[in-house]
């Protein structure tokens, strides 16, 4: 029975289990410490300050743009953190898939 769930765990469930465990996951990924505060790009300060340069008729297009921009950013981000972290998880569930096989 264990060599039977262990080898489902490995054949399909895997990419299901880690999603899920991600999603799971998630509020606490997404909590801000103080240590990620010093790593913050302060977007809003940049866009303004990119802003006062631009001449006051063309303000709007240019903050449509950066608003597109920090949003393709944002999503470029996600993708790769749930990419990284999804990796990993899958290689320690690899991991403890192949210990229990093997003890």
């Amino acid at each position: 029975m264990e060599k039977e769930i262990l080898e489902k765990l490995k054949d399909t469930a895997n990419a299901n289990i880690i999603k899920e465990w991600f999603d799971f996951r998630e509020d606490e990924i997404a909590t801000v410490t103080e240590e990620d505060r010093k790593y913050d790009v302060h977007f809003d300060e940049h866009f303004e300050n990119i802003l006062k340069l631009v001449p006051e008729n063309g303000r709007v297009e240019v903050k449509s743009e950066l608003d597109s921009m920090y949003d393709a950013f944002m999503n470029y981000c996600s993708h790769w953190s749930e990419k990284y972290y999804m990796v990993g998880f899958g290689d320690v569930l690899r991991l403890v898939i192949d210990m229990m096989d093997n003890k």
